[in-house]
């Protein structure tokens, strides 16, 4: 699923048509016949793809994401083990982690933020090109491959994907280091509290 910050503010609406209330009616049938299908919610950030040059527009100039955009294989990597690992959610680049978060703790902040900044985010300043083929009602022709024209910009990698992906070794290591922490501020209260002239 393509998500947007847009997409984030429709995606969390009652709506029995959106992605999310989809998998959430869906994700419990399986629990309650202990079947062994899983079903994973894959969050995007914007990607470098062709959809920007064949979806409809009523726009002047041509459009593009908001924010950081990622080459599609990173997408690619995350619907792979998400297809071949069990988790309920998994979230795919800094901005759609950004988006979920601030949707969820600061809504009317992230309306106000989105009413100033998206509509201009979402253009690139040049004008469309006409022609200008669009697939809302038939597949424009030719093959566009998987990258589109944002490829200067788009990053191959992501950082927040790949401590996303290690969360379990992450989540050990922070509790071991804060075992030793805990002990070692354990062993320096003890001293200071060991009276004068004992070595016990």
């Amino acid at each position: 699923m393509w998500l947007n910050h847009w997409a984030v503010r429709a995606k969390l609406l009652p709506n029995p048509l959106t992605p999310a209330s989809a998998t959430d009616e869906i994700l419990p049938a399986p629990l309650r016949h202990k079947s062994r299908v899983h079903l994973t919610m894959v969050q995007l950030s914007a990607f470098n793809t062709p959809q920007f040059d064949w979806g409809r527009t009523t726009l002047t100039e041509q459009p593009r994401s908001m924010g950081k955009v990622f080459q599609p294989e990173v997408a690619a990597r995350a619907i792979w083990w998400a297809a071949t690992h069990r988790r309920r959610e998994l979230w795919v680049g800094w901005p759609a982690m950004q988006a979920i978060v601030a949707n969820k703790f600061f809504p009317g902040l992230l309306d106000r933020l989105l009413a100033r900044t998206a509509v201009a985010g979402q253009s690139t300043g040049a004008p469309l090109p006409s022609p200008r083929p669009d697939n809302l009602w038939a597949p424009v022709p030719g093959d566009h491959g998987a990258h589109g024209r944002f490829g200067a910009e788009a990053h191959l990698h992501s950082l927040q994907l790949q401590l996303d992906l290690q969360r379990g070794w992450l989540a050990a290591a922070l509790l071991g280091l804060v075992a030793v922490g805990a002990a070692g501020w354990w062993a320096g209260g003890r001293r200071r509290l060991r009276p004068p002239g004992r070595w016990t």
